[in-house]
């Protein structure tokens, strides 16, 4: 196996990758979709999301292969599409005061996951989005800036797990719900479990009806970049 051995190598394929890449995926979408890439949507690029993914690998296979001086050609990777999904990361954030989140609206990028890494969450790729959380209320479990994996397709509220939903100011919010059948949902934050706060009647039906979904997964940086 080739490893790369430092920053400048590292830099290289990095930008070898984002040309050749961005070049397979225009040439991929205008192909299957007959629109010229700069008027593709996401909608488009889902619909090649084999090909997005082959371009990516294929441009790393040149480039390592060209570091240890083979000439052999590079041919088609071969993933069946069915292997990957892409999963659509939207824009707006969890459990902060930025309005209502919503859903309709592009997302920024779709990122790609193992088909069987997501049917082992029982998660279906077109019940899947992908949403930031902004705040230290759910430390140690979730981080300000992870990204989490939420499941729309679970809107029930079960006990003690963790879910994204509409809170009756109209504000998106991440945190642990429990129902007291017939009479509150509550709701906690994992840095302060004993702070509770409570919905009631009418509120209760805002809450139960404005679910996006369960959260099953989360990503979290370990460093800013510097």
């Amino acid at each position: 196996m080739y490893i790369l051995t430092g920053v400048k190598e590292a830099d290289a394929l990095a930008r070898v990758v984002a040309e050749t890449t961005g070049a397979a995926i225009k040439e991929a979408i205008e192909g299957a979709s007959g629109i010229p890439a700069a008027q593709a949507t996401m909608g488009d690029a889902r619909k090649v999301e084999a090909d997005l993914v082959k371009a990516g690998i294929i441009a790393t296979q040149k480039y390592l292969a060209s570091l240890r001086g083979d000439q052999t050609e590079v041919g088609p990777t071969e993933i069946d599409s069915t292997e990957i999904s892409m999963i659509p990361r939207y824009e707006a954030q969890l459990a902060a005061g930025n309005g209502m989140i919503n859903m309709s609206e592009e997302p920024v990028e779709l990122l790609t996951f193992p088909s069987t890494w997501l049917s082992r969450l029982d998660v279906a790729a077109k019940d899947a989005c992908l949403l930031a959380v902004i705040g230290s209320s759910m430390e140690p479990t979730l981080y300000d800036g992870d990204l989490v994996l939420i499941n729309q397709s679970r809107r029930t509220i079960r006990n003690g797990r963790i879910y994204a939903f509409n809170d009756i100011d109209g504000t998106s919010r991440i945190k642990r719900l429990d129902v007291i059948r017939g009479a509150a949902i509550t709701i906690r934050s994992d840095a302060n479990p004993l702070l509770v706060e409570q919905r009631l009647g009418e509120e209760m039906n805002v809450v139960s009806g404005g679910i996006i979904g369960e959260v099953v997964w989360a990503a979290h940086t370990l460093t800013d970049g510097n």
